[in-house]
């Protein structure tokens, strides 16, 4: 027969099963906090650290498998006249409708992030660059038919997208300076275009 009263025992009980819905409530709030750490809060894609990893995942792919893979970047198009108009508020609303479109438009398997700012980028496996142009004119086109919505305004919003290859067997960073010289230049032949 134990020394302990049979309280006590029940109590242990108690202690173990708190302490252990504790441990649960932790792990649960650590995964939390991780998935966090990788997703943009405001548009719930990928920020910046979470699109780096996956940049980095899928070249390695890319190169392992030969495997074609494509980066579009998009820049929101006179994002500051928006914020300058409509206030900041409204301006998280077209960032927050950007992203909706291209979670709709894109394969569930393709990769949606915001790199900051207004800018945004997806990584395509198994695109080829002249796919990916096609699907970045349809995106730019979608988002044009979609504007963002913010006090009962509408808020007309249009992007431009850059396309770039992710090469086998080189540094995923060529990529995006690819893709970010070909989005400048588009930027550039619209403004020319606007003249």
């Amino acid at each position: 027969m134990s020394d302990f009263p049979s309280d006590a025992v029940v109590s242990s009980d108690q202690i173990i099963a708190r302490l252990s819905q504790s441990l649960r409530d932790a792990e649960a709030r650590i995964r939390e906090l991780e998935r966090l750490v990788y997703i943009d809060e405001l548009t719930r894609v990928l920020n910046r650290r979470g699109f780096r990893q996956e940049l980095a995942r899928c070249a390695a792919y890319a190169t392992r498998y030969e495997e074609p893979a494509t980066l579009v970047l998009l820049d929101v198009d006179s994002f500051k006249q928006v914020n300058d108009t409509y206030g900041h508020p409204a301006g998280d609303a077209v960032l927050a409708q950007v992203a909706n479109v291209l979670n709709r438009t894109v394969r569930a398997s393709d990769i949606v992030a915001r790199l900051g700012g207004d800018e945004f980028a997806l990584i395509l496996m198994h695109a080829q660059p002249e796919g990916a142009r096609r699907l970045a004119d349809n995106l730019q086109r979608r988002v044009r038919e979609a504007p963002a919505s913010w006090g009962g305004q509408i808020i007309p919003v249009e992007v431009t997208a850059g396309v770039a290859p992710i090469l086998p067997n080189r540094a995923p960073e060529e990529a995006m300076e690819a893709a970010d010289r070909d989005l400048y230049a588009a930027k550039r032949s619209r403004k020319a275009l606007a003249v």
